[in-house]
């Protein structure tokens, strides 16, 4: 697993939406990882709540687990 992202979530907008942390560049103030990931999901959830994403993207979100795919 890479980590973990939150997107933003609309139904015009299938399946996901953008990533405040890349798109708004919120990852410039928030601790990711080499990915733009959150390492872990407490960490991703800790964020949110504390009112890391109030001026991003308007909500709702969704929490995501990124994982890296190998070639079979």
């Amino acid at each position: 697993m890479l980590g973990y992202d939150v997107a933003v979530f609309q139904k015009k907008v299938f399946p996901v939406g953008c990533s405040p942390l890349s798109c708004n560049h919120l990852a410039e103030n928030i601790a990711v990882n080499e990915y733009c990931l959150f390492p872990t999901l407490d960490v991703a959830i800790r964020v949110l709540n504390e009112g890391g994403f109030d001026r991003a993207e308007p909500r709702p979100y969704r929490l995501y687990a990124v994982y890296r795919v190998q070639k079979i």
